[in-house]
């Protein structure tokens, strides 16, 4: 809460397991002795925490969310991606790498083409995958969503996740399938 007061944050957010769940917060003030206590919260499983450590949850700075898009990383290489639009699937996939659909509020059907903010989320996308892979290593694959904060125009990153259990909107299967399948051990490439 500190960093956020410091950075000029007027309101906080902590992060949910529920998408739909909204836990905004005001950020106490400098002479606020709230600053150094613990959030009153409700059930504490609704909240996303760290791996292995019950009392730490992840709070960041309020945004607007807007344009949602998903993309699939394999190595330190930015492989395809589309909007995070619930209904599509890979069948929706027109044949671009990065899909340039958006949903401007996710879930609610506004849907647009927005290939000026795909490009930009697949630079940010390259940096970041070069970044995380000179840090960790390149031996992982990962989705990254990302959103345009509605009141900066800013891109802001949702939540990085493994491959398994996420959804593949219309997304390009046959790119992804190939980078994993290239980036694989040799005993696993065709």
């Amino acid at each position: 809460m500190v960093a956020l007061r410091e950075a000029g944050r007027a309101t906080g957010f902590v992060k949910t397991r529920d998408k739909g769940s909204t836990n905004l917060f005001d950020v106490p003030t400098e002479g606020d002795s709230r600053l150094y206590m613990s959030l009153d919260l409700p059930d504490p499983y609704l909240f996303a925490i760290r791996e292995g450590d019950r009392a730490c949850l992840f709070v960041q700075q309020a945004i607007r969310p807007t344009r949602e898009y998903r993309l699939f990383v394999v190595g330190d290489q930015v492989v395809t991606g589309a909007g995070c639009i619930i209904e599509h699937t890979p069948c929706d996939n027109e044949g671009l790498a990065f899909d340039d659909r958006v949903e401007i509020i996710r879930y609610q059907g506004a849907v647009v083409r927005d290939a000026d903010v795909v490009a930009r989320y697949v630079a940010f996308a390259r940096e970041y995958a070069l970044a995380w892979a000179a840090e960790h290593g390149s031996d992982m694959g990962y989705a990254l969503d990302l959103c345009i904060d509605a009141d900066s125009d800013t891109i802001q990153i949702v939540e990085m996740n493994p491959l398994a259990n996420i959804g593949l909107y219309a997304i390009d299967t046959d790119l992804l399938v190939d980078a994993m399948v290239g980036h694989a051990p040799g005993e696993i490439r065709a």
